[in-house]
């Protein structure tokens, strides 16, 4: 089963009411996630196996190489300029979800991952506009279908402004991007006390960028290709 668009009609949409209230307002069946990207509601149903073991790949080999103050979160919802989004994993400075609700802007996001299932041109689209949008450091992204696993960097201009590519199992080197530069747009005034200055964000992000080097997650991910075609 796909991911579907909602129309604005089918789910209650009315002239008294804006589709952010419609979508907000929405339940949705057990283990499915609905997102709103770029005016549209995108109801995705439960990952295949293949989808969720990349994750864990992905998740193990940061956990390992990776400092105590960085932790992952899995299906939170982003608040960012293009709508609201719910990464397949979330790259979070430690603390910084404490007390935050099901919904909230990614203060303190360090990266965010997607693995693409039937719907690709979303993730390598429409959420990497909108995650670009709201600053967030790094977008990591597993193409399953194209086959390629890609690394955006710098977010300026509602975009990313460097891109890393690497084929899975290929073990040629890929640059990492810069990271000093970086000053994620949603710590860029006072937050909460649970978010670091933008300052102190270059050192967990430079780990992030080392430990997300495209061409070694290729290589662990090429161990055994799996997806939709």
């Amino acid at each position: 089963m796909s991911a579907a668009t909602i129309d604005f009609a089918e789910v209650g949409g009315s002239e008294s009411k804006s589709l952010l209230e419609v979508f907000l307002a929405m339940v949705t069946p057990e283990g499915y996630k609905a997102e709103l990207i770029e005016g549209e509601i995108i109801v995705t149903p439960p990952p295949d196996g293949d989808h969720e073991r990349l994750i864990s790949r992905i998740n193990k080999q940061i956990n390992r190489l990776g400092p105590d103050d960085v932790e992952i979160a899995g299906t939170k919802g982003l608040i960012v300029p293009t709508g609201r989004c719910i990464p397949d994993a979330t790259f979070i400075w430690e603390e910084a979800l404490r007390g935050q609700e099901s919904w909230s802007k990614p203060e303190g996001v360090l990266m965010v991952l997607e693995v693409t299932s039937s719907r690709p041109q979303k993730d390598r689209e429409q959420k990497r506009r909108g995650y670009a949008a709201a600053g967030i450091p790094l977008y990591l992204l597993v193409d399953r279908q194209r086959e390629r696993v890609i690394l955006h960097s710098e977010p300026r201009h509602e975009d990313y402004a460097v891109t890393a590519i690497a084929k899975p199992g290929d073990p040629s080197r890929s640059p990492s991007p810069s990271v000093s530069t970086w000053t994620p747009a949603s710590c860029s005034e006072p937050v909460g006390s649970n978010v670091p200055h933008p300052e102190t964000f270059r050192p967990a992000a430079a780990w992030l960028c080392q430990t997300a080097d495209v061409s070694s997650l290729a290589l662990i991910i090429g161990s055994r290709r799996a997806g939709p075609q």
